[in-house]
C-alpha cells in the first residue's frame, strides 16, 4: 500500500512540474539602432531626419545610439569594430545597425522603407544585437569613463 501512495505522490508530483513549466519563448527586447555619421554628411543628414522624425514617431520607444566619426576617434575605431563583427565592409557612412542587419548609404525611395521594415520585423520576431557584445567587452575591458567617450548616446524627447 505504501508503494502505491508513493508511485501516486511522484506521478502527481510529475504532473504538476510538466504542466507547470512553460516553454522558454523568444525574448523581445529589441529597443536599440545603431546610428554611424559624419558631420557634413549630406545623405547622413537626411537619414537621420528620417530616423528621427519619422521611424521615432511610429515606434516612441526606439533607442537611436548615434555615433559621429569624422571628429570622433573613438566612435570611428567603434564603427570599425562593429563592421568587422558583422563582416561588413564600410567605405563611409550613414551607416546604420539595426538588429543583425546593416545599411551602409541612404536613399530616401529605397533606404527608408527597408529600415522601417528590419525594424517592425525586430519588434514582432526579436532581433540579435551583436553591438552589443561589442559594448559589453568595452565595458568589461576598460574604464567605464573610457565607454562613456565611445558611446553617445542620444536623449530623445
Amino acid at each position: 500500500m505504501i508503494k502505491i501512495i508513493k508511485r501516486a505522490f511522484f506521478i502527481v508530483c510529475t504532473l504538476i512540474l510538466f504542466f507547470s513549466v512553460q516553454p522558454a519563448k523568444a525574448s523581445n527586447n529589441f529597443s536599440d539602432i545603431y546610428f554611424f555619421y559624419g558631420e557634413g554628411c549630406p545623405h547622413c543628414a537626411e537619414e537621420r531626419d528620417y530616423l528621427f522624425n519619422v521611424l521615432l514617431k511610429e515606434y516612441p520607444d526606439l533607442k537611436i545610439n548615434e555615433y559621429e566619426i569624422y571628429s570622433n576617434k573613438e566612435n570611428f575605431d567603434f564603427l570599425k569594430n562593429v563592421s568587422n563583427k558583422l563582416g561588413a565592409s564600410v567605405g563611409g557612412v550613414p551607416f546604420l545597425v539595426i538588429g543583425d542587419n546593416y545599411f551602409v548609404g541612404y536613399t530616401k525611395s529605397i533606404t527608408s522603407e527597408a529600415i522601417k521594415q528590419t525594424v517592425q520585423k525586430c519588434y514582432s520576431e526579436g532581433c540579435l544585437n551583436p553591438v552589443s557584445s561589442i559594448i559589453d567587452i568595452n565595458i568589461e575591458n576598460n574604464n567605464p569613463e573610457d565607454y562613456k567617450k565611445i558611446r553617445k548616446l542620444s536623449i530623445l524627447t
